[in-house]
C-alpha cells in the first residue's frame, strides 16, 4: 500500500523499515520470520492451555494470581522502558537523519510524533508477538476481554516512551548524547540482571525468611490491603485483562503522557540535537589538551597499557562487557549459605567466565581500531595478539580473585577443580581468537557471534564444554576424560580452521 509522500503513515512505514533492517532484515529476514512464528505458535499452544483452565475452573482468580500478574506487568514494564530510552538515543541521536527530515516540507511535530510511535512500536515488538495469542485464544474460549490486550499494549508502550524519551532529554542535556547512551543501556542491562537476581533470591534466603515474607505478603494482599486485588497497583495488569475501567485509565494516562511529551521536548529535543552535534568537536579539541606520555622500556607492558588505556576510554564497552559479572552475585551469596561450592555453582561460574573472557578477548584482537598499522610494526603478530590476549583475561581474573578466595575458605578440595578450570575457559577464549584471527568493529560486541558465525560457535563449544567438565569432575569422574577433550575440542578447532588465515599474515 502507497501513502502520500510527508503523511504519518508514509513517514512511520519509513521508520518501522529502518527498525527492521536494525534488527535483521536482509539475508536473515525469512531466518527471523520464522522463529518468530514458531514461537508465536507456540504461544498460541501455551495460551490455550491457560485460558482453557481459566475458563473450565469458572472461578475468580486468587489474589495471589492477581499479585503475580501485577508484578509480572511491572517487570515487563520496566523492560520496555528501558529499551525505550535506549531506542531513543539511536532513533533521534545516532541515526544520523533529522538534519535532513527537519530541512524537510514535514511538520517538525509530525516528525517528532511518528519517530515517538515507532519507538513505542520498537519497544513492545516481543510482547505483541508473546502476548497477543491470548487475545486470540481468549476470544475462541469465550473471553472476548482479553481482546483489550491489543490496544492496551500499544498506550502503555506510548506511555513507556514518553518516559524514555523525556528521561533521554533530560540525560543529553545533562551528560551528552554519547554519555546517555552508555547511560541507557547501563540501566537495560542493570534490569536485566536485576530480574535475574530476583529469580535467585529463594536460593538466597533462608527458610524461616522465605516463610517470613510469604505471609506477609498474603496479610498485604487481603481486602484494603496495600497489594490487593483492586489496588491501583495492578492496573495495568487488569486492563490487559479487560476490565473496562483500568483499561479506560490506562489509556487516558498512556495517549496524555505521550502527547504531553511529545508537546513540551520538542525545543528540548531541537537544542539537545545541536548539543549532539557539537560534542565530537568538543571531544577533539579536550583530547589535544591531554598531556602526551612517553613509551615504558618493555614492549609487553606497552601493550596491556594501551589495551587497558582504550577499554577505560569506552564506558559503552565497559558497560556491556563488565555487567555480566553482576551474574555472579547469586553465586558469591550462594557460597556464604551454603557453606560452600556446589556442583551447580562451579559450571556456572566456569561458563560465565569463559563468556566474559571472550567478550574482551574479541575486543583486543579481533576489534583492533589499526590492524594495518600494527601488521607492520617489527614484531611478529602472533607475539602481539598474545599480549593482547593477557590485557583481556588479567582483568577478568582479577574479578574472579575474591570469589576464588572465599572459595578457598570454605572449601579447598572443590578449589582445585574450579582453578583449572577457570583458566582452562578463560584461555581457551583467548586461543580462539589468536589461532582463528578474524577483524570486527569495537561498536558490534553484541553481534560479534553473527559476524563470525564459526569463531563464535568455537567460543561457546568451548566455554560449555569446560563448564560440563567442571560438572563432571565433582559428580561423575569417570567420565572427566571425555568431557575434557571435547573442552580442547575448541582450541583446536580454531588451530584446524584458521590455519589458512595465519598463513595469509590476518
Amino acid at each position: 500500500m502507497s501513502w502520500a509522500p510527508g503523511s504519518v503513515p508514509w513517514l512511520l512505514t519509513h521508520e518501522l523499515r529502518l527498525y527492521w533492517r536494525g534488527v535483521g532484515g536482509g539475508a536473515r529476514t525469512w531466518m527471523l520470520l520464522l522463529v518468530g512464528g514458531v514461537l508465536w505458535l507456540a504461544g498460541h499452544v501455551a495460551a490455550w492451555v491457560a485460558v482453557s483452565a481459566w475458563v473450565a475452573d469458572g472461578a475468580a482468580l486468587s489474589p495471589m494470581t492477581w499479585v503475580w500478574g501485577g508484578i509480572g506487568t511491572w517487570a515487563l514494564l520496566s523492560v520496555v522502558m528501558s529499551t525505550a530510552m535506549a531506542l531513543s538515543i539511536t532513533a533521534l541521536f545516532e541515526r544520523g537523519d533529522m538534519d535532513l527530515l527537519l530541512a524537510s516540507p514535514i511538520s517538525a511535530q509530525t516528525i517528532f510524533w511518528v519517530r515517538g510511535i515507532g519507538i513505542a512500536l520498537a519497544s513492545m515488538a516481543l510482547w505483541f508477538v508473546l502476548l497477543t495469542p491470548f487475545a486470540h485464544v481468549g476470544l475462541m474460549a469465550g473471553r472476548p476481554s482479553l481482546l483489550a490486550i491489543y490496544p492496551v499494549l500499544f498506550v502503555l508502550g506510548l506511555m513507556l516512551t514518553a518516559i524514555g524519551m523525556t528521561l533521554t532529554l533530560a540525560l543529553v542535556h545533562w551528560l551528552g548524547a554519547r554519555r546517555a547512551r552508555v547511560v541507557a543501556q547501563l540501566v537495560g542491562a542493570l534490569v536485566g540482571a536485576l530480574f535475574f537476581l530476583a529469580t535467585q533470591l529463594q536460593n538466597l534466603l533462608s527458610d524461616a525468611t522465605r516463610n517470613a515474607l510469604l505471609q506477609q505478603l498474603q496479610r498485604m494482599v487481603q481486602p484494603q490491603g496495600l497489594l490487593s486485588p483492586d489496588s491501583v497497583l495492578w492496573y495495568p495488569f487488569r486492563a490487559l485483562m479487560g476490565e473496562w475501567g483500568p483499561a479506560l485509565w490506562v489509556v487516558f494516562l498512556g495517549f496524555g503522557s505521550f502527547w504531553l511529551a511529545v508537546t513540551a521536548t520538542r525545543g528540548s529535543f531541537v537544542s539537545g540535537l545541536q548539543l549532539a552535534q557539537g560534542g565530537a568537536a568538543s571531544a577533539a579539541v579536550v583530547s589535544q589538551g591531554h598531556r602526551v606520555q612517553a613509551f615504558g622500556k618493555s614492549f609487553a607492558m606497552n601493550i596491556l597499557a594501551k589495551e587497558w588505556k582504550l577499554i577505560a576510554r569506552d564506558p559503552n564497552l565497559i558497560a556491556q562487557t563488565l555487567l555480566q559479572v553482576l551474574y555472579l552475585l547469586p553465586m558469591f551469596f550462594a557460597f556464604g549459605r551454603k557453606g560452600g561450592i556446589t556442583t551447580t555453582l562451579v559450571p556456572a561460574l566456569v561458563f560465565v567466565a569463559a563468556v566474559l573472557a571472550g567478550s574482551l578477548c574479541w575486543l583486543t584482537v579481533a576489534a583492533e581500531d589499526a590492524p594495518d598499522l600494527l601488521g607492520s610494526a617489527p614484531v611478529p603478530l602472533t607475539r602481539l595478539r598474545w599480549y593482547k590476549v593477557a590485557a583481556a583475561l588479567v582483568p577478568v581474573w582479577l574479578l574472579l580473585s575474591p570469589l576464588l578466595v572465599v572459595a578457598s575458605w570454605m572449601d579447598p578440595w572443590q578449589l582445585l577443580v574450579l582453578l583449572p578450570c577457570l583458566a582452562g575457559s578463560t584461555l581457551s577464549a583467548g586461543v580462539v581468537q589468536v589461532w582463528f584471527p578474524r577483524q570486527g568493529d569495537r561498536r558490534d560486541l553484541k553481534k560479534r557471534y553473527g559476524g563470525g558465525l564459526v569463531q563464535g560457535m568455537l567460543e561457546l563449544t568451548s566455554a560449555a564444554a569446560w563448564s560440563a567438565t567442571a560438572y563432571v569432575a565433582l559428580r561423575y569422574p569417570q567420565w572427566l576424560v571425555l568431557t575434557l577433550s571435547c573442552a580442547l575440542l575448541g582450541p583446536l578447532g580454531a588451530w584446524w580452521g584458521g590455519a589458512d588465515k595465519r598463513r595469509a599474515g590476518l
